[in-house]
């Protein structure tokens, strides 16, 4: 693995304006114990302290974080929710929206080649201030003026108003792009089978969706679903509201290499070891990763507010281009389309961070969980449980809950517990998770949870051990 630094984005200088014109990062360092005057290059930067919300975001003021201490300077704001359901509020200026732009003018032209036909782009991402609508509209606003032939329309996240929207204005284009999170993307392909099959027949269709990994699987599954179409495409996007948006986005090379990452254990080692590895392209011109001492994902953010060594609380890490296709091409590759890629270096998740589960694009956390589950007195459970999110046989996330039965008792007996504490759940969540709250009325009942019952001490404490309310593929 390569970790080396180089300075195509402008670490240096986004250190150094940070210290001067961000009253929060000055006043961090100083605390840090950190003389940010020895930092004269590059290599002095490898010392930074790290940042991330506990330490640097929710100790300052919203304007001290941003720059010049003056938030009149962005243009707009953003924001997403925490792990406490308060908002995180995120600024954002111009040359954010060019960065995002940048993303999805490579995403276009390089991995869709969607050539100089004009595209209609539905995008399915939540609206208002949630980031991922914004940053994806607004991407697109940049590529038409730039002489994309790209039109958005912001559908949100209503299936039946897209299919209406895409029966009346399909017919004018000859690519239909959608943008949303995974789960969404499918179903609406499988409405639109149900209602009219063929308004998408003669066109290529082309799906980017973000806010959870999708398996190879769900992938074919998704494109499947759509077969009868001229050209399916789907590409998983990697990003965060705190990270600026689109950090990163796959590519056929990360499609191939991922299939490929089952048959060699050297592939394993080069992209960390595991089977479930999420693959991605970045643009080191716009964006910047490296590695923390315990394997998580930093990166630097050119935002609104600005960000130096931030903690995604992703584990992963950076992989050279060369480095990474070593093992699956030779030199015959150049002849396959795939030159064009070998500028963005890899970057790979193992999974984010032992605090929540990803459920249709939105985090559900565990300390939302044991609020629904405090307002139940039930003496068969122990209030131990541990989250995790599975794929079902048709390829639709599952939302699961692991609970420890109290001792003595059986499953078996409890096969109507199990249908109450799922409902109990559904109905109370809301109350502390409002993200939830809107996936219920979008998609009510498949929103609701299963539940599965352990025997006693099975997924308790044990000695030594921080118990995980998590459970990661």
């Amino acid at each position: 693995m390569n970790n080396k630094r180089s300075d195509l984005f402008g670490e240096l200088d986004l250190f150094k304006r940070m210290v001067e014109n961000v009253p929060a990062y000055g006043k961090f360092l100083r605390a840090q114990k950190f003389n940010y005057h020895r930092v004269k290059n590059i290599s002095d930067l490898k010392n930074v302290p790290t940042t991330d919300k506990k330490n640097y975001i929710d100790k300052f003021d919203l304007k001290e974080l941003a720059w010049n201490g003056c938030l009149s300077d962005s243009d707009y704001i953003v924001n997403s929710s925490g792990s406490t359901g308060k908002p995180y509020f995120w600024p954002r200026s111009e040359a954010s929206d060019k960065d995002s732009a940048k993303m999805y003018e490579i995403i276009f032209k390089e991995v869709f080649s969607v050539g100089e036909k004009p595209i209609l782009f539905i995008n399915s991402f939540g609206q208002g201030s949630w980031i991922a609508g914004n940053e994806a509209f607004l991407s697109t606003m940049n590529l038409s003026k730039k002489g994309m032939p790209i039109t958005a329309i912001n559908s949100g996240i209503e299936q039946s108003l897209i299919i209406d929207q895409l029966i009346r204005l399909a017919p004018f284009f000859t690519n239909v792009v959608f943008a949303g999170y995974p789960p969404f993307i499918k179903e609406t392909f499988e409405l639109l089978n149900q209602r009219n099959k063929n308004i998408l027949k003669k066109h290529s269709v082309y799906a980017v969706v973000g806010g959870e990994s999708v398996s190879e699987r769900w992938r074919e599954n998704t494109k499947n679903t759509l077969k009868y179409a001229k050209k399916v495409e789907v590409v998983s996007i990697y990003g965060m509201s705190d990270g600026g948006g689109i950090l990163a986005f796959e590519t056929p090379v990360t499609k191939y290499i991922r299939k490929q990452i089952f048959k060699s254990k050297d592939s394993l080692r080069i992209f960390g070891g595991r089977h479930n590895t999420a693959l991605f392209q970045y643009d080191p011109m716009t964006r910047h990763f490296t590695t923390g001492e315990q394997g998580q994902l930093l990166i630097h953010v050119k935002n609104g507010l600005p960000l130096f060594n931030y903690d995604t609380k992703d584990s992963g890490g950076i992989v050279q281009f060369s480095e990474g296709i070593s093992q699956f091409y030779d030199n015959s590759s150049q002849k396959t389309g795939l030159k064009k890629f070998e500028k963005y270096p890899f970057v790979y998740l193992l999974g984010r961070s032992d605090y929540a589960v990803t459920f249709y694009g939105l985090n559900i956390y565990p300390e939302h969980i044991r609020a629904a589950i405090d307002e139940l007195t039930d003496k068969d459970i122990t209030g131990r449980f541990v989250l995790e999110k599975r794929e079902n046989k048709d390829a639709q996330p599952e939302l699961i809950v692991n609970f420890e039965l109290a001792e003595n008792r059986k499953a078996a007996s409890l096969v109507n517990k199990k249908r109450f504490i799922a409902e109990h759940i559904f109905q109370t969540l809301p109350k502390y998770n409002s993200e939830y709250a809107k996936l219920v009325r979008s998609i009510n009942k498949r929103a609701m949870p299963k539940i599965k019952f352990k025997k006693f001490g099975e997924i308790g404490y044990k000695a030594g051990k921080k118990h995980k309310w998590v459970k990661k593929d």
